[in-house]
């Protein structure tokens, strides 16, 4: 689950100025997620980076900018639109260089505090082209400019699988214990459509990981035959001590679709 400032929030400075939040701020809830990966949002081209402001303390620090083209243009806030930036920003780490290509769910760094930043988090923006997202500081005091958009329901609008189909996916919760294994399970619901389709999905690391042995790595896609509505994916969960203070420990898992394709991160709840 994921909390911070939204879109267009109003906030008000300690210095008493008062500005709207042209991004969201993503930061795991109930814990510190210094270092967690941060993955592309879509497929793209990094137009802009970032990487040698680990210790600034004023604007968005090390950041990444990606160019995603759009199938076709579309009328986004009154224009005629054909590309859109997405901004990652105040990274610890950058994982990515000017004029590289990348698919959707590639990691592009990881979430750190860097720039003008009160604690771990990302600081995500999606600006309608040409206006780059660094055009502006992440702040304005008029509210959003129409160039930029809300990131969640631009992403919620553009991740249809096909013009008919999306899914939707549950995250999942359980009790490791201290030894064997487990499996904890996904349901993924088709929404809309009654056709044939395919999604494909891929777990990836979080707080847990594969090499500490806390889960096994598994990916594939998913057949949604005619008039079916819900598929399952299963994740195999090893028991152990490590990182626990008393066992037994939860392990949290978050599904998220993004465009056509299901990223599975694992991580440890509460303990």
């Amino acid at each position: 689950m994921y909390s911070g400032q939204k879109f267009n929030d109003l906030v008000t400075f300690s210095n008493g100025n008062k500005a709207y939040h042209l991004g969201e701020d993503r930061n795991a809830e109930g814990r510190d997620d210094l270092g967690d990966p941060v993955y592309a949002a879509s497929n793209g081209e990094v137009v802009a980076v970032v990487s040698n402001q680990g210790s600034s303390t004023t604007g968005f620090g090390n950041c990444v900018v990606i160019r995603h083209d759009l199938p076709h243009a579309e009328l986004i806030n009154g224009k005629m639109v054909g590309s859109v930036y997405s901004l990652y920003a105040h990274l610890a780490t950058v994982g990515v260089s000017e004029g590289e290509i990348v698919s959707i769910g590639y990691q592009v760094g990881t979430i750190g505090d860097s720039g003008y930043s009160e604690g771990p988090h990302l600081h995500f923006e999606i600006a309608l082209a040409p206006t780059l997202p660094t055009s502006d500081d992440g702040y304005n005091p008029l509210g959003a400019p129409d160039k930029w958009v809300d990131p969640s329901d631009f992403i919620n609008q553009h991740r249809t699988l096909g013009s008919t189909h999306s899914v939707l996916i549950s995250d999942a919760q359980i009790s490791e214990g201290n030894s064997g294994t487990q499996t904890m399970t996904f349901t993924v619901t088709r929404v809309g459509g009654t056709e044939a389709f395919d999604v494909s999905y891929a777990t990836a690391d979080g707080t847990a990981s594969v090499t500490d042995g806390d889960y096994l790595a598994t990916s594939g896609t998913l057949h949604f035959d005619t008039n079916v509505n819900t598929q399952t994916i299963s994740v195999t969960i090893n028991g152990d001590t490590t990182n626990s203070v008393y066992p037994p420990t939860r392990t949290r898992l978050k599904a998220i679709l993004v465009t056509q394709h299901i990223y599975i991160f694992c991580g440890w709840g509460d303990r």
